[in-house]
């Protein structure tokens, strides 16, 4: 299995109005595998990938 990522982002945070969304979140993905973005609701999943696509700053 080759150490190089595919995908890296290192200090993602995202707020709303009175909500902390996001607080310096690092995802690092290496070429070959294969992961689960999992978690209770409200615990930031979609918004992570909503940055992750550039729907927010």
């Amino acid at each position: 299995m080759s150490g190089e990522f595919v995908l890296r982002m290192q200090g993602i945070s995202k707020r709303f109005p009175g909500v902390h969304a996001l607080d310096q979140v690092q995802l690092n993905v290496r070429k070959g595998t294969v992961h689960a973005l999992m978690g209770e609701n409200g615990a930031g999943k979609s918004t992570l990938m909503k940055c992750l696509i550039g729907i927010y700053a």
